[in-house]
């Protein structure tokens, strides 16, 4: 499921999926 939302929020904010990537709780945000 990570995989598919990381590529949501890619779509979404690209530069977001790296921030994702160092706070996997940031995505709530």
């Amino acid at each position: 499921p990570i995989s598919l939302y990381c590529d949501e929020a890619a779509v979404a904010h690209p530069t977001r999926s790296y921030e994702v990537t160092i706070h996997p709780t940031r995505s709530s945000e």
